[in-house]
């Protein structure tokens, strides 16, 4: 018996499972799985195996443990993720034009509809290839009881606004901000 083809979804498939082992080399097999929970198990079967054929991945049968040995020179992860990674940046600009940058549960439901595991693993290559970026406000509220309960909120935005730091204007108490 022959392996299928590497091309089309199994293609897809295979350079998602890399992609996200690779942006999370804790996780083992079982982790990873769980990261995949909408992919049907015989696509996340066969990208698993089929990436180890290719020689991307080990997976150890004993621990679970996955190592990647290497990376595609040039990533396919199919149509739901490239169009994330083309429609996020003219998103951004335009949110940027009113001054604003949406926070990662904004984001989430700008995404809703999207597989999970897509908007992941097309969040992260843009943040690695420098498309996108982002950065976090610490806003500290101080209990009755006088303890002090701190959030924290990651923001998306363009790299070259990032300094402008738009999404603190949601916050009503700007001095207890940490930046």
């Amino acid at each position: 018996m022959s392996n299928p083809k590497l091309v089309g979804k199994i293609l897809n498939d295979v350079h998602k499972v890399v992609f996200y082992a690779s942006e999370y080399p804790e996780k083992d097999i079982k982790e990873l799985a769980g990261g995949f929970s909408n992919m049907s198990p015989i696509d996340f079967n066969g990208a698993c195996w089929r990436a180890q054929d290719e020689g991307y991945l080990t997976i150890d049968k004993q621990s679970g443990e996955v190592k990647v040995l290497k990376t595609p020179e040039k990533w396919e992860f199919g149509e739901g993720v490239d169009h994330l990674i083309s429609l996020t940046p003219y998103i951004l600009t335009k949110l940027a034009e009113v001054e604003a940058d949406p926070e990662e549960n904004f984001y989430a439901n700008y995404t809703n509809g999207y597989t999970g595991y897509d908007v992941v693993i097309a969040v992260r290559y843009m943040m690695k290839q420098g498309i996108m970026a982002s950065y976090e406000v610490k806003d500290t509220t101080t209990m009755e009881d006088g303890s002090e309960v701190t959030d924290t909120y990651l923001f998306y935005t363009l790299p070259e606004n990032v300094k402008h730091r738009w999404g603190e204007q949601q916050f009503k108490d700007q001095e207890k901000l940490e930046k």
